[in-house]
């Protein structure tokens, strides 16, 4: 069924994006990128359990990965956002209720990780001289920056999605 060849399309990008040496041959710093990367794949790999079987402690584990990724680098909102929003959409046969239901266990499993944060933050008087620095430096981005850099992360996002197309190109071959 279609729903099988996407759970199953998941846990192989999924994989593909864990082991991938990329990871490691363009980590500059060995420091955040490959537990940011290891635990996001986590819980995307646990999502798509979830999908495949339905269980809450998948759900409970991917949540659960995903907010731990969030306090490595806070870019995994992007990740959170939109998998609680499509645990929020309504699914053919099932309550509304069921679906709502869901998407709060998994904010529920999530918010802990940042609210731990968030109060460490408060408690220390604001964010680290660290991301302040950061901050200062946004404003002194240029546009040939964000474009070069965009150029990169474009590079970096069809190289580390390779395996999947080498999965992919034979059954897109038989259907030309």
């Amino acid at each position: 069924s279609m729903m099988t060849a996407c759970v199953s399309d998941g846990r192989i990008v999924v994989l593909a994006w864990i082991f991938n040496p990329i990871q490691f041959s363009l980590s500059f710093t060995y420091m955040t990128e490959i537990p940011f990367a290891f635990f996001t794949g986590l819980g995307l790999l646990a999502m798509v359990r979830y999908l495949e079987t339905g269980r809450i402690a998948s759900l409970v584990a991917s949540a659960s990965a995903l907010g731990f990724s969030a306090l490595i680098r806070q870019i995994a909102a992007l990740f959170i956002a939109p998998l609680f929003l499509g645990l929020l959409l309504p699914q053919p046969g099932r309550p509304w209720r069921q679906s709502l239901w869901r998407a709060v266990l998994f904010a529920a499993s999530t918010v802990p990780f940042l609210a731990v944060y968030y109060l460490w933050l408060a408690r220390r008087g604001g964010p680290t001289p660290a991301a302040r620095r950061k901050f200062e430096l946004l404003s002194q981005l240029t546009t040939e920056q964000v474009i070069g850099n965009s150029y990169g992360l474009l590079f970096y996002v069809c190289f580390m999605l390779l395996p999947l197309l080498l999965y992919v190109v034979p059954s897109l071959r038989s259907s030309w």
